[in-house]
């Protein structure tokens, strides 16, 4: 009877984190929209378009392909797409998967 209280109570604490944890990220991301909104709009756009052409990289992904993989070329876009992202998207991101985690662990370890 012990345990199965005690799986009870750690499978709510799972729900509990997992809730809590999503809740804070999504704090974080409204957040940080609404200061790179404000952001955007208190600047002048003057940026200047540092992107390499198209050409360019499919070429360089096809020797990078040949000489490692179609998985090393997976794993840089993911690379790039994380670099491009904003900081407080990329904390958001990072809280969200180690809540989910978290309260994963516990959800398995109840049963």
């Amino acid at each position: 009877m012990a345990a199965l209280l005690k799986g009870s109570r750690l499978y709510r604490i799972g729900i509990v984190i997992l809730i809590l944890g999503l809740a804070a990220a999504e704090g974080i991301y409204l957040v940080g929209e609404r200061s790179s909104a404000e952001k955007k709009a208190s600047e002048e756009s003057g940026e200047v378009n540092s992107t390499i052409p198209y050409d360019k990289l499919k070429g360089a992904d096809q020797n990078i392909e040949k000489t490692f993989g179609k998985n090393f070329v997976l794993l840089i876009y993911v690379e790039r797409w994380w670099s491009a992202l904003p900081a407080y998207q990329q904390l958001a991101l990072i809280v969200a998967a180690v809540t989910i985690l978290i309260s994963l662990g516990c959800v398995v370890f109840a049963r």
